[in-house]
Formats: C-alpha cells, sequence, structure tokens
C-alpha cells in the first residue's frame, strides 16, 4: 500500500513488521519511491531494546500481575523454549511482546521478513540516508505509561488466548496483503475497546510524528516513510491528520 503526498516527492509505504518470503518482490513503484528517496524513514531504530524491558530494580514480574498469570507463565514458558526465571525480570508487556515472534512463527511469518528490512536493504544499497521518526525509549513509553490493569490484560490474553493472538496475526497479514483499509479500521477499533492503551500506540504516535513529517514537505527532496499499515487506518491516522493540521492531501497510489 503506497500513498504520495500530492505536490511533493514524499511517500508513504504501509508495513507490517512479520512476514513472509513469498511476499517479495515488493510493489514496483514503491521500490522505485524508496530508490529514489534521498532520505528513508522508519518508526524506531531497531537496536538491543533489553534494558527498557526489565522490571525497576527492586520488583519482578510477581509485583505487577496475578498469581494466576505467573502459574500460568511458569507452564508456557518451558513449551515455548523461554526460561521462566528470566521471564520473571521482565515488565509485562515485555514478557507478552517475547512470546509473539513464536505466535507469527506459526503463520510461517518472522521479522527476519518484515518490510522495514526489506526496505532498509534498498535503501542502503541505493545510498539514502536513513532517519527514525522516534527513539525506541519513545516507542515504548506507551506500554510504560499504560494501566497496570491494561498490561495484566495484555498479557493474559496471551497466556490464556493464544489462538486468537494468533488469528490476529492471520487477519493483519491478510488486510496487509489486500490493502484493506476497512480491515484494519476493525482491527484498531476491536483492539482499543479492548485495550484503551492502543490509542495512544497508534494515534498518539501519529500525532507526535506529525511535525516531522509535515517538515518533509518543505525540504523539497524526494522522501519515503515505512511505518506500520494501522497508522494509516482508523479515524486518526497519518493521512486525515496530515490533511487536517497541515493541508495535506494524501493520495493513495496502490
Amino acid at each position: 500500500m503506497l500513498f504520495q503526498i500530492e505536490g511533493t516527492e514524499v511517500y508513504f509505504v504501509a508495513s507490517i513488521h512479520f512476514g513472509k518470503q513469498s511476499f517479495y518482490p515488493f510493489s514496483t513503484l514503491a521500490d522505485k519511491a524508496c530508490d529514489a528517496a534521498k532520505t528513508v524513514y522508519f518508526e524506531s531504530r531497531p537496536t538491543d531494546i533489553s534494558h527498557l524491558m526489565h522490571c525497576p530494580p527492586g520488583r519482578t514480574l510477581s509485583d505487577c500481575v496475578s498469581p494466576a498469570i505467573i502459574e500460568k507463565l511458569r507452564t508456557v514458558a518451558p513449551k515455548a523454549g523461554m526460561d521462566f526465571k528470566k521471564l520473571l525480570t521482565l515488565k509485562p508487556w515485555a514478557v507478552a511482546l517475547s512470546f509473539f515472534p513464536a505466535l507469527c512463527a506459526r503463520e510461517g511469518c518472522a521479522e527476519t521478513f518484515s518490510v522495514e528490512r526489506y526496505f532498509t536493504k534498498r535503501a542502503q544499497i541505493a545510498g539514502a540516508q536513513i532517519e527514525f521518526l522516534e527513539t525506541p525509549e519513545e516507542a515504548l513509553a506507551v506500554f510504560d505509561a499504560a494501566p497496570k490493569a491494561e498490561m495484566e490484560n495484555f498479557l493474559a490474553r496471551g497466556l490464556f488466548h493464544p489462538e486468537k493472538v494468533q488469528s490476529e496475526v492471520k487477519q493483519m497479514m491478510i488486510a496487509w496483503q489486500n490493502s484493506d483499509i476497512p480491515a484494519c479500521d476493525r482491527i484498531i477499533e476491536t483492539h482499543i475497546k479492548r485495550f484503551p492503551f492502543f490509542e495512544e500506540l497508534v494515534y498518539g504516535r501519529n500525532r507526535k510524528w506529525l511535525p516531522k513529517l509535515h517538515e518533509l514537505t518543505s525540504l523539497n527532496t524526494p522522501a519515503f516513510v515505512c511505518v506500520g499499515i494501522l497508522h494509516f487506518a482508523g479515524e486518526h491516522s497519518l493521512q486525515y491528520l496530515l490533511n487536517k493540521d497541515h493541508g495535506h492531501n494524501v493520495r493513495r497510489l496502490e
């Protein structure tokens, strides 16, 4: 799914953070837009975030969630090939995200084939400057700021109902493959109802990125922006905010 801010050489591509080798080669138009860009933007720099995942000194996961969740984790962790004691040092959201790659793998997906990695390689080959819209700390601050009960439920759902999370992974993949924004609208609506922090995770970050994205339009140089597909869906999508706050018409190319 490719977009362009009319009257500029600023392009946006909708990504997913996991994928399959069969997804590539990618769209010819998106490939050309990336290859021609002087600067290519991604959400945040891929880096070691382990220091952000651990509980504060003197606290453990047991201080953050119910005994029932701890007992379930004790059973589930070995089956997933994970160290239960190490998981106890992590925050609830970090434990939940630790299981996510395994759920993606069940659908034949892996981060190795993410859209971000694909376009990072193209940008490097083309000699483009690679920039980021936020730091890892800024991205993960949304999880840390969420209410304790929400984070507990976020983890519990993955532990007690992994099949539902796996189904959502599949729905997201299908929506991305079909460039189906209405399906993404429904995914966002469902997630926000279940976990209100999701509104800040998607819409809140859209708003924070807005000044930098608007600035790109005044530089008069080709730019390419690769961010998750959900940022282009819902009532406060990037294209809606760019039009509402800055008067930019974001045109969908494919």
